[in-house]
């Protein structure tokens, strides 16, 4: 998939490659609210928002 145009939206695998999960945990993490995804270029795809990501993935190292 290409990079979305904004720098601070990120694909799927990115994110759960920044916190270390799979992609359905990832999905868990947007039905529960502990992420917000919007749509991407294709219509099937979803970005994060880098910057949501890297704080819940420092949350995670620190045990929280």
């Amino acid at each position: 998939m290409p990079a979305p145009a904004d720098p601070e939206l990120i694909p799927a695998s990115d994110a759960c490659a920044l916190l270390g999960i799979s992609a359905a945990t990832l999905y868990a993490y947007v039905s529960r609210g502990q992420l917000s995804s919007r749509p991407g270029v294709d219509p099937r795809s979803r970005v994060y928002l880098r910057a949501e990501v890297e704080r819940l993935a420092q949350r995670k190292r620190a045990g929280r």
